[in-house]
């Protein structure tokens, strides 16, 4: 069995912040499971189809909010020189 941390895990999930829906992958098998309820900090998910362990509740929402904060500084770093540019022309 390959273990796997949660930051791998959300890094593939290609949804918006937060992650409404709370779908996981299935780092052995790809399939899509779940969050149900108000999961305690605790709470552990295995996977429906393989029974495979994926991560805490508490792992996953630190590893979504990291990768959120992450890509926001990365996409704000990106986008400011351009900005400052247009201003600076636009002057």
């Amino acid at each position: 069995m390959r273990l796997i941390s949660c930051s791998d895990i959300v890094s593939k999930q290609e949804t918006p912040i937060l992650n409404r829906s709370r779908k996981v992958f299935c780092p052995e098998c790809s399939g899509a499971n779940f969050w149900e309820g108000e999961p305690k900090p605790a709470a552990s998910l295995h996977c429906r189809y393989c029974q495979a362990f994926i991560c805490t509740y508490d792992g996953y929402i630190r590893d979504v909010i990291s990768f959120e904060a992450g890509r926001l500084i990365a996409e704000f770093a990106v986008s400011e020189p351009t900005q400052a540019v247009t201003y600076q022309n636009a002057s």
